[in-house]
Parts: C-alpha cells; sequence; structure tokens
C-alpha cells in the first residue's frame, strides 16, 4: 500500500539472548526478547526464561514504550523486502 508501518524487530530468542549476555557490550540499544508457548514446556527453557530476564535487568534498563515511540520517527526506513521472512 506505501503506507509506514511502525515496527519494533525481535531481536533475541531466549538462546540469543543467553548468548548475547556472555558479552554485554554487544547488546544493541534495545532488545526485544521473544519466545514461544513451547519454550514454556521444555524444562530448561522454562527455567531459564526468569533467569535471563533477571541478567538482562542487571546489565540494561527497561524501556519506555513512549519513548520508543518518540524514537520511530529518528530510526532508520527498512523496505518490506529488506525485513519479511520468506
Amino acid at each position: 500500500s506505501g503506507r509506514t508501518l511502525l515496527a519494533l524487530p525481535t531481536t533475541h530468542s531466549l538462546g540469543d539472548l543467553a548468548r548475547a549476555l556472555a558479552r554485554p557490550w554487544s547488546l544493541p540499544a534495545y532488545v526485544h526478547v521473544y519466545f514461544h508457548d513451547t519454550d514454556l514446556l521444555d524444562a530448561r527453557r522454562r527455567a531459564a526464561l526468569p533467569w535471563l530476564l533477571r541478567l538482562l535487568a542487571r546489565v540494561a534498563a527497561p524501556a519506555d514504550p513512549a519513548a520508543l515511540l518518540a524514537d520511530a520517527g529518528r530510526l532508520p526506513e527498512r523496505a518490506w523486502a529488506d525485513v519479511a521472512r520468506a
């Protein structure tokens, strides 16, 4: 349609977050962690989730959604083809 879609990209799965927290200087300015309900069925992943989030909270401050929206005007635009998964 040619209209703009504002989106906060998902940056880290649980495994990606665990690896990134081993080198916290490599974390981007915003970290958007995702997990699936099936991750909660696996005992190791279920146990890792609160541990990883507590560790993330020690190295990064929570973001204010309103501030993220305010920053959206300064973020680069990406073509849909560059971000869409096939």
